[in-house]
């Protein structure tokens, strides 16, 4: 009998001790949040399907929760209470891209795997994408990630992710469609500053994009001060001779100052992040500008047409210098020391016809050059490119007729059609690590005597040599017997190796 009633004790002091576990557990549970020390396997692996695709109906930029804008209302430039940063630094950064080649030059980037895309993870892609998608599994984007992709055109992103950080998107002029999550928690500064569209814009109980400018006359100069970005119709009809821009505002947006053909001068304050789209488009007395340390993108078209414009002061913190942003500043002077050091993309026709640029170097993490950004700059003579660069598109150089010296960096991957044609160049060395070379690429040089091309080279564009009367030998690797026959290239000038 004792046997059995200690038997019984014993049972029921197991199952009270039980009982309390779990009261402490819930408890604990309901105090603080769920935090993984890691991850029980990669979510999506590199091999796996695409996220399923949206139609155009899909991409709107106003989505909320049912319930209204609760987990949005405590959204801001502030990380919401810390809960955020402690979840991610929990979860190891597992993150995996792959390009898909949708033909027609739309490149899409998947990024899979766990935890917060870094600049550092995507700097390898950042200059093709037209449409990135973000899989489920990414907690967060990064600092900087997508700044400067000047062809992004599309962004879908994952229920689950919880912020979005600084100048993520700043300087994709191109940007017009996003997704954003219900389950976003936070943004930082600037996330979408200079996007041809703002997603946050349009989210109810948001803050950050709302501006609050005053403006004062004094002579003839106009003094703008407040908060947020200066927007076109802030001074009326008012046509201002000079503008003071005062500490406090974040951004200059889109066509703000444009055809404003009496302004001469402008200041612009530390804390200016962006410029946006046609800014200062065909301010024609426009003669000089010195741009703030911390401005992040130029915007496209932002001094299309200044031609009265000579001087400019570019600081080290521009990414981005977006399509046609100085498309026919004829007088505009830029030499490699006045080039910002953290420039990583060149939009189409950004300094078509600049014919007073004198610069012999591009700057060290530039990776993307796009088509015409420097045709007709009739006053370069010899380019040294970044070991970043990864880019150079379609007749971006084409009609440098001064041009006789460029270094072609190993790392360098498409060479676009008619990229040097009608230059002066003397010979050229194109790197292993080249896999396009289009079409006439280096056709109608004048002075081109040899041109070596490297062993990578998987698609040779049609007459690369075309027309160079003086060119007396093409060093090709034997690899490419069946490609050089293809393309139309001399066979008499090839020399094997």
């Amino acid at each position: 009998m004792k046997k059995h009633i200690c038997i019984l004790l014993v049972s029921l002091l197991a199952l009270s001790l039980m009982g309390c576990g779990s009261g402490v557990d819930a408890a604990a549970s309901a105090e603080k949040p769920v935090v993984y020390a890691e991850p029980a396997e990669t979510i999506v692996s590199e091999e796996s399907e695409p996220a399923a695709e949206y139609t155009d109906e899909d991409t709107s930029f106003d989505r909320l929760p049912e319930n209204g804008s609760a987990p949005l209302d405590e959204m801001g430039n502030e990380e919401s209470g810390g809960t955020v940063e402690e979840s991610e630094s929990e979860i190891i950064d597992d993150i995996h891209c792959r390009i898909e080649d949708n033909g027609f030059g739309y490149i899409t980037a998947y990024i899979s795997g766990t935890g917060t895309i870094h600049e550092e993870d995507f700097e390898d892609y950042s200059y093709i994408p037209s449409k990135v998608v973000v899989e489920e599994g990414i907690l967060g984007i990064g600092d900087d990630v997508f700044s400067g992709c000047l062809n992004l055109e599309t962004v879908i992103l994952p229920e689950g992710l919880k912020s979005i950080r600084n100048n993520a998107f700043a300087g994709c002029q191109s940007l017009k469609s996003v997704i954003l999550p219900e389950s976003l928690e936070s943004f930082g500064d600037c996330a979408f500053a200079g996007c041809l569209e703002n997603p946050l814009d349009k989210l109810q109980g948001v803050s950050n994009s709302e501006s609050d400018i005053h403006l004062r006359v004094d002579g003839d100069t106009l003094y703008l001060s407040g908060t947020g970005t200066v927007q076109k119709g802030d001074f009326g009809e008012y046509k201002p001779i000079n503008v003071v821009v005062e500490e406090g505002i974040t951004g200059i947006g889109l066509s703000s100052f444009s055809d404003c053909k009496s302004l001469r001068t402008i200041t612009l304050p530390e804390g200016v992040e962006y410029i946006g789209i046609n800014a200062f488009r065909e301010c024609n007395n426009l003669t000089s500008i010195i741009l703030p340390e911390g401005l992040k993108s130029i915007g496209g078209s932002a001094f299309y047409g200044c031609k009265g414009l000579t001087s400019i002061t570019l600081p080290d913190s521009v990414v981005t210098i977006g399509g046609w942003a100085f498309y026919g500043c004829n007088n505009l002077t830029l030499t490699s020391e006045t080039l910002p050091a953290s420039l990583k993309s060149i939009g189409e026709k950004a300094f078509l016809s600049c014919r007073s640029l004198t610069f012999t170097s591009l700057p060290g993490k530039l990776n993307y050059i796009d088509g015409w950004a420097f045709e007709n700059c009739v006053e370069l003579k010899s380019i040294i490119f970044p070991e970043s660069l990864r880019f150079i598109g379609y007749e971006a150089f084409q009609g440098c007729e001064n041009l006789t010296s460029i270094t072609l960096p190993e790392g360098l991957e498409i060479i676009e059609g008619l990229a040097f044609n009608s230059t002066s160049l003397a010979s050229v060395v194109i790197p292993d690590s080249v896999k396009i070379i289009g079409e006439k690429a280096f056709s109608n040089c004048s002075g081109l005597t040899e041109a070596t091309i490297g062993r990578g080279v998987e698609d040779l564009g049609n007459n690369v040599f075309a027309s160079n009367p003086t060119l007396t030998k093409i060093r090709i690797p034997e690899s490419m017997q069946d490609e050089l026959i293809k393309s139309g290239t001399d066979v008499s000038l090839v020399e094997w190796y």
